[in-house]
């Protein structure tokens, strides 16, 4: 085989996808527990947004323009209340650290933001 073997047997392919009819407009909406969001794409939490002052915050923001949620790690560098303020669609990651009373604490500040744990 040579290279215009190669060249002239993927010539012969095509790309057809399968489509019903023409769709002027396209709806990728979907709900995640409870939660419309524009897109089958959600944020996950990630580590060490605080290298930018707006951190997490600033995440949210982005994930509310393309009407998408986000998750907030137990971690995040900012307040979930400053978080949510920008994007009221965020899921609130928690680890099982310190005591179950200190976890329980997080859990009602969550919920208290309108966010689940």
């Amino acid at each position: 085989m040579t290279v215009s073997d190669n060249v002239e047997a993927f010539s012969e392919l095509g790309f057809a996808p399968h489509v019903v009819g023409a769709i002027d407009k396209r709806d990728l909406s979907t709900t995640v527990m409870g939660q419309q969001i524009s897109l089958p794409v959600i944020i996950s939490p990630t580590g060490v947004q605080a290298v930018h002052p707006d951190g997490e915050v600033a995440v949210a923001r982005a994930a509310a323009a393309r009407g998408t949620a986000m998750g907030l790690s137990s971690f995040a560098s900012k307040p979930i209340e400053e978080v949510v303020a920008v994007n009221d669609k965020v899921f609130f990651q928690i680890y099982w650290l310190g005591s179950r009373d200190s976890i329980a604490e997080r859990v009602e500040r969550a919920r208290q933001a309108g966010r689940w744990a």
